[in-house]
């Protein structure tokens, strides 16, 4: 099972010459600045913000790897596997280095097993709701 606080601590500030980013250069500086930032709220505990940035960085840029496949590593750590899974996928189709790439299927798998299971209980719990009305 994955630390997802180790894993959201892993990513580390970009480069903005180095993101490669197939968007014209301000909008890539401008994503990047976003994602940077993140990155630097997350070292002081601003996850709630962090997100918001990477979520504009990714809206901004939507073929921007690292800031969406960070964005669901917090959903993971924040307990939103059906957020996270979906963010995910959306990352399969961006721009990334090759090593974040095979960490993504891996953090992938994760999510949608425990979205699954996440699903599955939210069910039990309506119909043991439903149930216990009738």
């Amino acid at each position: 099972m994955t630390d997802w606080l180790r894993e959201v601590r892993s990513f580390q500030r970009l480069d903005p010459a180095s993101a490669a980013l197939p968007v014209p250069e301000r909008e890539a500086a401008e994503a990047v600045a976003r994602y940077n930032k993140a990155v630097g709220l997350l070292a002081a505990d601003g996850a709630d913000i962090a997100a918001i940035e990477l979520r504009k960085a990714s809206a901004m840029t939507p073929s921007f790897g690292q800031a969406l496949v960070l964005l669901g590593c917090l959903q993971m750590a924040a307990g939103t596997p059906v957020s996270a899974f979906r963010t995910f996928r959306k990352a399969a189709g961006a721009s990334m280095p090759d090593s974040l790439r095979v960490r993504l299927d891996d953090y992938a798998q994760e999510a949608s097993a425990a979205a699954a299971a996440t699903e599955a209980f939210e069910e039990r719990g309506e119909m043991g709701a439903a149930e216990a009305r009738a």
